[in-house]
Order: C-alpha cells, then sequence, then structure tokens
C-alpha cells in the first residue's frame, strides 16, 4: 500500500495572477522551488489579490515588501502611501491597517536599509518586535514612538 505524502507537492504556478498565494512565505514554501526575488500575486487580507514584491533570499525569504524608499543624500521624496511597491526603485508604501492587516496578524517588522555614497554602499538590516514601532507601521502615527526607543 503507498505511504501517503507528509506535505502536499509544489504548485509551480502560485503566485500567478491566476493562482494567487496567501503570501509570499507560501510562495516560497510550496510554490516554484527556485522562486527568485520579483512579483508574485498575493491574497494581501482585505484587499484581495494584489502584486507584490518578494523577497526570497534575505534572512530564509518570504518576506513581502511594503515600504520602500530609496534615498538620495540631500533629497526628499515623496510617498504614495496607497500603493504597494512593485520593486526596489519606486517610493511607495502601504501602512499595514490599510492593506486590511490587524495587530494578531503582524508580530514582527524588518527592515533592510541600504545607502550609497559615491563609491560607499552601507546596509542595515534588523527585525524588531517593539510594540511602538509595529503600531507606527500599522496605522502610519508617529506620535507614540519614543525618540530614545530599543529596536531589540
Amino acid at each position: 500500500m503507498p505511504k501517503p505524502s507528509t506535505k502536499p507537492p509544489r504548485d509551480p504556478t502560485l503566485g500567478e495572477e491566476s493562482n494567487p498565494a496567501m503570501s509570499c512565505m507560501d510562495v516560497k514554501k510550496w510554490g516554484k522551488k527556485t522562486a527568485r526575488s520579483g512579483n508574485f500575486w498575493v491574497n494581501i487580507a482585505s484587499k484581495g489579490p494584489q502584486k507584490v514584491y518578494c523577497d526570497m533570499e534575505t534572512d530564509r525569504g518570504g518576506w513581502t515588501l511594503f515600504f520602500n524608499y530609496v534615498h538620495q543624500p540631500g533629497g526628499d521624496v515623496l510617498l504614495d502611501e496607497n500603493k504597494l511597491p512593485i520593486n526596489l526603485k519606486s517610493n511607495t508604501h502601504m501602512h499595514l491597517q490599510n492593506a486590511g492587516f490587524n495587530h494578531r496578524d503582524v508580530k514582527e517588522v524588518r527592515f533592510l536599509c541600504t545607502e550609497r555614497q559615491k563609491s560607499d554602499k552601507k546596509f542595515w538590516h534588523f527585525k524588531t518586535m517593539n510594540k511602538e514601532i509595529v503600531e507606527t507601521v500599522m496605522t502610519g502615527d508617529q506620535s507614540g514612538l519614543n525618540v530614545n526607543i530599543k529596536i531589540f
């Protein structure tokens, strides 16, 4: 008698417009095994299927990009807060609450910051469960942030 598989087979179409995933992590775990960072279709909370950018490499992959800001030294950029970024060059973001998430959905946020000055390139990569920062990412309201906040 054949033994049942312990996990379902991968679906190479998972994350395509005709077969949106539940999350970028689902695409990583159950989609095409060789999926690289890029655009996938994901059901975003109450928004339904949305084209999103999934980071499939950093910190074991499966991350959805909600905020993206390309900083140029000495410059300010206006952000479109109602649009999900679909690449690492666009300046846009969506507060998680506007995307339909609630506090039960979000326990941790991750930040990957890159700065270029002339030939130098610097990276800052951190995750936090700090409630004040998570609240700011959820709502966009920065009034509750403490200037002496501890990230870790």
